[in-house]
């Protein structure tokens, strides 16, 4: 005996089937095993999602407490992204630092520009196990500030370089020391 219609979609497009009870109430339990995965994969997302936030907050703030910054850089896109840190070494608030290759290296010294871009291309050739280089940026307010970055490309699968990580200290009072050493 028929209890009710079923709505099925396949490759003829939708229509109404009878089913009859042990029909229904097979669907009615494959609808609450949907259900049920639902429910399963949205709680284990949301549980990865308050580890990955976590982490986040761990790495912030071992890089506040060694005043670190990071960079991550998008080579397809050209895009940068500036931790906070890195930001502020520069005198820019989180939202307003570099955005692209291009943005950061206005803000670097013209006769460092050459020997950074010199030392990008050799890692990205894989002459050296990583980018490492001091150069000056200028700063918002106008003045030269030392950095040290050093960093690493991730390569994807086929060995194309996809991005570059690294990290970012301000080492202008080194520099001013040196230079007394030095005279």
């Amino acid at each position: 005996q028929d209890v009710g219609l079923l709505l099925v979609l396949d490759q003829t497009g939708p229509r109404l089937r009878r089913i009859d009870h042990y029909s229904w109430w097979m669907a009615l339990g494959m609808l609450s095993l949907l259900a049920l995965l639902a429910w399963a994969f949205a709680r284990a997302f949301t549980r990865l999602g308050a580890a990955a936030a976590l982490d986040r907050a761990r790495l912030d703030l071992a890089m506040r407490g060694a005043e670190e910054g990071f960079w991550d850089v998008d080579l397809a896109r050209r895009a940068i992204y500036c931790s906070p840190r890195m930001c502020a070494m520069l005198g820019y608030a989180p939202d307003e630092g570099p955005r692209s290759i291009d943005e950061w290296e206005a803000l670097m010294a013209p006769e460092d520009l050459a020997r950074a871009r010199e030392a990008l291309t050799r890692h990205l050739a894989g002459e050296t196990p990583q980018y490492q280089i001091e150069y000056r940026a200028r700063h918002r307010a106008g003045h030269w500030v030392w950095l040290a970055s050093r960093g690493q490309v991730v390569r994807e699968a086929g060995g194309r370089a996809a991005r570059m990580l690294g990290l970012i200290s301000e080492i202008t009072e080194r520099k001013r020391m040196e230079e007394q050493i030095r005279h």
